[in-house]
């Protein structure tokens, strides 16, 4: 079972074995052999990092701002690079675990052994992943995200190829890295990219008309809250408010999601840290909590004044 929880494990066994903070280690026995000088490994995101381009997440077809939610890191994530740093990474790996000096940094059965799969995984090795049968040309891949960043490595071994693809966006409907990198891995076979739909673009949007038919009908439903309690005014108590349920239900576990799971466990996770896993699905739920509400309080502050009359 993949966890980030068995990266952090083992970066907590290199430190006790070496005696050095997992980052320092990096520093030291990868990065600085390699020539990464423009890499380091952030332990968390908290981390102030200079030079760090600003993260976005994507909404209706275009980008937004957005603080990256506070995590941990230290193994299983958080290496800040560059374009020129992650061709060295992956040079080491098209080049037997030589560094471009031809400096030896592993043995080539260890980075074999990464690629292979491990016992109860079909295509899973130490940290590195198999393509699946139907992707052509196979290709040796890792890919990773966070709430405002994506990135995907590819290594292609039948043509000595390797492509890295960085971004300081992340989209929830669509791995952009991914396709950037398959683009990529195209050209180098002489081949032409497939040109897909914007299917982010269009899901936003068509999830942003349905949002805005749902706000259109929700403020039609307050206005004829008092309507609509005079035409039930004769239904008893249990059958009246079994009647709010439809708004009732939704709003509560829209809530629960918003204002009680971002506090549990005393996570950093805040209300906007959710908001912007999807903004487009967000505001579609901020809008039928609000709705849903404003309704049921509608609907039982006429029923109480009925009822007083």
């Amino acid at each position: 079972m993949y966890s980030n929880a068995n990266y952090w494990i083992l970066a907590r066994l290199v430190e006790v074995i070496s005696g050095m903070e997992f980052s320092e280690y990096l520093k030291q026995k990868i990065f600085s052999p390699l020539g990464m000088d423009d890499t380091l490994s952030a332990i968390s995101s908290g981390d102030p990092e200079k030079g760090l381009s600003q993260g976005y997440v994507t909404a209706y077809g275009t980008a937004l701002p957005w603080s990256e939610l506070e995590q941990m890191f230290s193994g299983s994530g958080g290496i800040v690079t560059t374009a020129s740093d992650m061709g060295k990474w992956l040079s080491m790996h098209t080049n037997e675990g030589k560094s471009m000096n031809g400096e030896r940094l592993l043995s080539k059965s260890l980075l074999e052994q990464s690629y292979s799969p491990q016992p109860g995984s079909k295509k899973y090795g130490l940290g590195w992943a198999l393509s699946s049968p139907q992707v052509k040309p196979a290709r040796i891949s890792h890919s990773g995200s966070l709430s405002t960043f994506q990135a995907q490595q590819d290594i292609i071994p039948s043509s000595g190829y390797a492509v890295a693809v960085m971004l300081n966006s992340f989209t929830t409907t669509f791995e952009h890295a991914y396709e950037i990198s398959s683009g990529i891995i195209k050209l180098t076979e002489g081949q032409k990219p497939d040109i897909k739909a914007p299917i982010p673009k269009i899901t936003d949007l068509s999830l942003g008309f349905i949002t805005l038919i749902y706000l259109f009908l929700g403020i039609k439903g307050i206005i004829r809250s008092k309507e609509w309690c005079i035409r039930r005014k004769q239904y008893p108590t249990w059958r009246y408010y079994l009647r709010l349920m439809p708004q009732i239900i939704p709003a509560l576990f829209i809530g629960w999601l918003f204002f009680i799971v971002p506090n549990l466990q005393n996570n950093s996770a805040t209300i906007k840290d959710a908001f912007g896993i999807w903004p487009a699905a967000m505001l579609f739920l901020i809008v039928v909590f609000l709705i849903g509400v404003i309704v049921s309080v509608m609907r039982v502050y006429y029923r109480g004044r009925l009822n007083i009359n």
